[in-house]
């Protein structure tokens, strides 16, 4: 289920450099590790929702628990090292992104973000258009990615229903913030992302009409 895989990744943003333990960062830039008495609590789960998303997790060997109640991140999965990547076998993330989409969205939203996490990559920097070049500064020069495309990089992950997956994904709220927004003329359509859930560039300013747009 797409919403344990999703707290995974949430909880992978706690391993320290070099440790697949799930630690939290103090004040005197110490480390102190997470009890598994304390994980409810930093997921913001129910008591049921909990028990099944850790024993889905233990299941299938994505963490695992010591005899001091510490919780490991399986690190051939997730991991915070330097690698080696030339065979592009691992796809980097970045942990203040997971950490605000999480402490952002309710537990039932989890299932639908976790496509969200799969698009991050093909975000562009500057417009947050879903592309497939995403690093372009040039307006005209972006390839935006289709419904159809989309489908086709998700694989798997993505509903084979075009129309239903469309809905899926203009249904994704964040805290009733609209995530996701198609941009259509005569010609293409393309998509777009909330800059406030998600944007890699620094020009904010510029992005106010696009932030306006998506509270209409």
């Amino acid at each position: 289920e797409k919403q344990y895989l999703f707290r995974f990744i949430f909880m992978s943003t706690y391993i320290k450099y070099e440790d697949n333990r799930m630690m939290l960062k103090e004040d005197n830039n110490r480390y102190k590790l997470i009890k598994e008495s304390e994980l409810q609590e930093i997921l913001k789960l129910s008591k049921s929702e909990y028990y099944r998303t850790k024993n889905a997790l233990l299941d299938n060997n994505l963490i695992f628990i010591d005899d001091n109640d510490s919780i490991h991140i399986n690190n051939k999965i997730s991991a915070f090292k330097s690698i080696d990547n030339k065979k592009n076998t691992y796809t980097r993330i970045f942990k203040n992104t997971i950490r605000e989409l999480y402490n952002r969205s309710l537990a039932r939203e989890h299932k639908r973000l976790f496509i969200f996490i799969d698009l991050l990559p093909y975000i562009n920097f500057n417009l947050n258009i879903i592309c497939f070049n995403p690093s372009e500064v040039s307006p005209e020069l972006i390839d935006p990615m289709t419904i159809k495309d989309i489908q086709k990089v998700l694989g798997d992950n993505a509903d084979k229903n075009i129309a239903r997956f469309k809905n899926t994904l203009l249904n994704t709220f964040v805290h009733n913030e609209k995530v996701i927004m198609i941009v259509k003329d005569f010609e293409k359509e393309f998509l777009v992302i909330n800059p406030k859930m998600y944007y890699k560039g620094n020009k904010t300013e510029d992005l106010n009409y696009l932030i306006n747009l998506f509270s209409v």
